[in-house]
C-alpha cells in the first residue's frame, strides 16, 4: 500500500508519507526495512508488487512542500515542472497553486495524487489534488492519498479510542515544548502504530508501507523534514500472573545525509538480565525524486542510534489472546539523556543498552494499565 497525508493538528500543518513503490513484478525481489526479502510475503508470480523505495515528500523551497502518490513517472514529470516554475517563488496564493495543477497534462492529473502545503508572508495553507478530505477526526482536517488511505483511517480511529482521548501518546516533556512538537508527536504516534503493525502482520499481504515514514512541517520561516527518529517496539505479555516486557529484537533509526533518507535496522537478542547483543546491522538508502550527487568513496557520518524523538510501540498480549492485540504508543523526547546507546568492546560495537529513565517510563506506562502486578524485563 501507499500513503500520503496532510494533517492540520494543534494549529500546524504536518505532511507525511510512506516510501513504498509498487509496480509490475521485476526479475529480482526488493528488500524493505520491515521485510528483508519480499518473496517471503509476495511470492514469485504475484504480479503487481512492491518493487522499491522512494521519498514521496518533496520540499521545493522554504515556502512550498508537497507529497505525491500514484504513478512515479508522471509524478516526477509534475515535480520537474513545479521546480522549474516555483523554485524561486516565495509569495504563494491558493489561486497560484490551483492554476498550476489544473494546467497539468490530463494523464498526470488522472494518475497522481498530491497533498500540498504552501506559505506566504501572512499565512500557510493547504491544497490537494485527487485527495479526499476527512473532517471530524481528533487531529482536525486531513487530506489523504494512496491505496492505504482506508487502512490509515482505521488506525486513526483506533488511536482516537485508545489514547488521543487521554493524551497518552506523548510524554509530559514532549507536550511542554509547544504545539509544533506536540503535533509532530501525534503524527509520530500514528507512524509508530503503522510501523509496528507491519512487524506483527506477516500473514497479511496488504498491510505494508515500506517500514519508513517521512514527516515535514513548518518551523519558523521555512519547511523542513523531521531529521531523525528511532522506532522501538515492545511486547507486553500479561497472560500469566507476572507481566513480561520483551523486545521484538528490532530497532530502526531514520536519518538524512545529503537529502538521502537512511534507514538503519538493528536486530539484537533479548536474553533476560543481559544487555542486548547486536546480531545484524543493516542500512537502506531511500533517494529523493530529485537528483543527488554522490562522490565515489565519500564517507558518511553515521549518527548514534538514539534520536531526539524515540517512538515506542507497545503490543499487548492479553489474557484472552493468542496473538498480539493492537497496541498503545508512547512518544518520548529527551535531549539530555539518551534513551539508548551502543556498548563497545575494543572500539567495536558489541551491543546496546537502554537508559534507566527510558526503562522507568516504559515500566510506568505498563503499570498504568495493569496496576501492581509484578513485572519482568527482557531488555
Amino acid at each position: 500500500m501507499t500513503l500520503i497525508a496532510n494533517v492540520y493538528v494543534d494549529g500546524c500543518f504536518v505532511l507525511f508519507g510512506d516510501t513504498l513503490i509498487s509496480s509490475v513484478e521485476k526479475a529480482t525481489s526488493a528488500s524493505i526495512p520491515n521485510i528483508d526479502n519480499l518473496y517471503e510475503v509476495f511470492p514469485k508470480g504475484a504480479g503487481f508488487v512492491p518493487t522499491g523505495l522512494r521519498q514521496k515528500l518533496c520540499i521545493i523551497n522554504s515556502n512550498l512542500m508537497l507529497a505525491w502518490a500514484g504513478n512515479e513517472i508522471f509524478a516526477l514529470t509534475a515535480l520537474n515542472e513545479i521546480r522549474s516554475k516555483f523554485l524561486d517563488e516565495s509569495n504563494f496564493t491558493e489561486k497560484l497553486i490551483a492554476n498550476f495543477f489544473e494546467s497539468l497534462d490530463d494523464q498526470i492529473k488522472n494518475e497522481c495524487q498530491f497533498c500540498v502545503v504552501a506559505a506566504n508572508e501572512e499565512y500557510s495553507f493547504c491544497y490537494k489534488w485527487n485527495s479526499p478530505s476527512i473532517v471530524g477526526s481528533s487531529l482536525g482536517l486531513i487530506d489523504l492519498g494512496g491505496s492505504g488511505s482506508e487502512f490509515f483511517l482505521d488506525t486513526l480511529r483506533y488511536m482516537e479510542t485508545h489514547f488521543y482521548e487521554d493524551n497518552l501518546t506523548q510524554s509530559d516533556e514532549v507536550r511542554k515544548t509547544g504545539s509544533l512538537t506536540s503535533a509532530v508527536g501525534k503524527i509520530l504516534g500514528l507512524c509508530g502504530r503503522l510501523n509496528t503493525n507491519e512487524i506483527f502482520t506477516g500473514s497479511n499481504l496488504l498491510h505494508y508501507f515500506g517500514g519508513a515514514y517521512e514527516i515535514a512541517y513548518r518551523r519558523g520561516n521555512k519547511f523542513e523534514k523531521l531529521a531523525e527518529v528511532t522506532f522501538i517496539t515492545w511486547v507486553i505479555d500479561s497472560r500469566k500472573n507476572e507481566i513480561l516486557i520483551r523486545s521484538t529484537g528490532i530497532i530502526t533509526k531514520q536519518f538524512y545525509v545529503k537529502d538521502i533518507l537512511f534507514i538503519r535496522k538493528l536486530k539484537f537478542n533479548v536474553a533476560p538480565g543481559k544487555k542486548g547483543v547486536i546480531m545484524d546491522d543493516h542500512y537502506y538508502m531511500i533517494f529523493p525524486m530529485s537528483g543527488v550527487e554522490i562522490v565515489n568513496g565519500e564517507k558518511v557520518n553515521i549518527p548514534r542510534i538514539n534520536s531526539r524523538f524515540t517512538c515506542t510501540g507497545l503490543m499487548w498480549l492479553e489474557d484472552d489472546s493468542r496473538a498480539p492485540a493492537l497496541g498503545d504508543f508512547l512518544t518520548m523526547k529527551n535531549d539530555s539523556i539518551p534513551d539508548l546507546e551502543f556498548t563497545f568492546d575494543e572500539d567495536e560495537i558489541s551491543g546496546l543498552e537502554f537508559s534507566k529513565e527510558y526503562v522507568d517510563t516504559l515500566k510506568n506506562t505498563v503499570l498504568e494499565k495493569y496496576g501492581d502486578r509484578p513485572l519482568k524485563y527482557c531488555l
